[in-house]
């Protein structure tokens, strides 16, 4: 009996890091990409009136702490952290209005 063996199917380790580093460099890339993006409509929130910016649940305070952010962190993390807390205790957790209301 003949035995065949296929190496084809198995990466060898040496594509199989190179194809890790790759996969690294372009998830890096991608974020900092969105990262851009994200600070770009945080300064268009910057421009809002105060009453609009509470109207969406957020200050003047907050907006200027996303954009105070080093430039590698993606601010809009912060500022739906922020408009989560400044809802109150009114406010129903799925965002509903008041509980039993």
């Amino acid at each position: 009996m003949t035995m065949i063996r296929t190496t084809a199917s198995r990466p060898r380790s040496g594509s199989a890091s190179a194809f890790a580093a790759a996969r690294q460099v372009a998830r890096a890339l991608v974020a900092a990409w969105t990262a851009l993006v994200n600070r770009r409509q945080v300064r268009r929130l910057s421009e809002l009136d105060d009453y609009l910016l509470a109207d969406i649940g957020l200050s003047r305070a907050d907006v200027e702490d996303a954009a105070s952010l080093p430039i590698y962190e993606d601010p809009t993390a912060r500022l739906a952290l922020a408009a989560r807390f400044d809802a109150g205790p009114t406010m129903h957790p799925r965002g509903r209005g008041r509980p039993g209301g």
